[in-house]
C-alpha cells in the first residue's frame, strides 16, 4: 500500500553552487558573514531559529541554520572562491518559493560570482 501523496505538499530545496566569487571577505571571515546573512534572512523574511558554525583552520567554514520553514546550510570555500548552498523551506502553511528566490537573489548581489549552477529539487512535505 503506497502512501497517499494527495494529503502532502510540494515544497522546494535548492541547492546552489557559487563559482568565482569576488566577495572574498563573505567566504573567509564568519563574523561578517553572520551579519550579512541575519540580514539577509529579515529581507526575505525567512525565520531562523538557532544556528551553529565550524571554521576550518582559519579558511573556510560550515554554517548550518535551523528555519521555522526547514534548513539553511552554507560551505565556503575560500580557496577557491566557491560557497556551496543548500535552502530547504517546506511549503506546510504556505508556498514559500518567493522566499527562496529572493534569499538566492540577495546572496548572489553579495557574492558577485562569475558563474551560478541551481539543482532544484521538489519535496513532499
Amino acid at each position: 500500500m503506497g502512501a497517499n501523496l494527495n494529503l502532502h505538499k510540494k515544497s522546494l530545496q535548492i541547492s546552489a553552487d557559487f563559482l568565482e566569487c569576488k566577495n572574498k571577505k563573505f567566504l573567509s571571515d564568519l563574523n561578517y558573514f553572520k551579519k550579512i546573512i541575519e540580514k539577509i534572512l529579515r529581507i526575505s523574511k525567512i525565520n531562523k531559529i538557532k544556528s551553529i558554525s565550524y571554521v576550518f583552520n582559519g579558511r573556510g567554514f560550515t554554517y548550518l541554520a535551523i528555519l521555522k520553514e526547514s534548513h539553511l546550510a552554507f560551505h565556503t570555500w575560500p580557496e577557491k572562491n566557491l560557497v556551496n548552498v543548500d535552502i530547504f523551506l517546506c511549503n506546510f502553511s504556505q508556498n514559500n518559493e518567493k522566499k527562496i528566490k529572493s534569499f538566492l537573489e540577495e546572496i548572489e548581489k553579495i557574492l558577485k560570482p562569475v558563474s551560478k549552477i541551481y539543482k532544484r529539487i521538489k519535496r513532499i512535505t
